[in-house]
């Protein structure tokens, strides 16, 4: 009898969140935008995420609709769990921003954990304007990559 493959798991990770100050979030949100947002509604992200931040939390999943779809791929199940992240991405810090808690620096799996334990929309940006992940407050995760 063929052994079973047990499903995959959504594992928390302890969180050890580094400060991000406010020039390294000003280039992730400015090249993410330069790079994936699509050119007619990059001006609204631009306004949401530096000129009035305090919209981000509200206005961050409605922008997802308004990307450049050649270089957005959604991660279905298990590939946007922690363990898969990690696989990915390593032990590499981003910026971390959902326009509610300061934004931080993090690891990819410190930020699905975030992303699951605050249900937000956040920005999890990797490498300014190459790579990003967008966690979706109801579950769905979105990479963004640009070689």
């Amino acid at each position: 009898m063929k052994k079973q493959k047990e499903p995959e798991k959504f594992y928390f990770v302890e969180v050890h969140a580094q400060p991000c100050t406010p020039d390294e979030l000003q280039l992730h949100l400015a090249e993410f935008g330069k790079a994936f947002i699509d050119r007619n509604h990059v001006d609204r992200w631009f306004h949401v995420t530096q000129e009035k931040p305090e919209k981000a939390s509200d206005e961050l999943g409605k922008l997802m609709w308004r990307v450049n779809e050649k270089y957005r791929q959604r991660l279905d199940g298990s590939s946007g769990f922690p363990n898969s992240l990690e696989r990915r991405f390593g032990g590499k810090r981003g910026v971390y921003f959902d326009g509610i808690d300061e934004p931080c620096k993090v690891t990819a799996v410190e930020a699905s954990t975030l992303a699951a334990e605050r249900s937000y929309d956040a920005l999890f940006s990797i490498t300014p304007g190459k790579s990003a992940i967008f966690f979706f407050h109801h579950g769905d995760v979105v990479l963004f990559e640009k070689s």
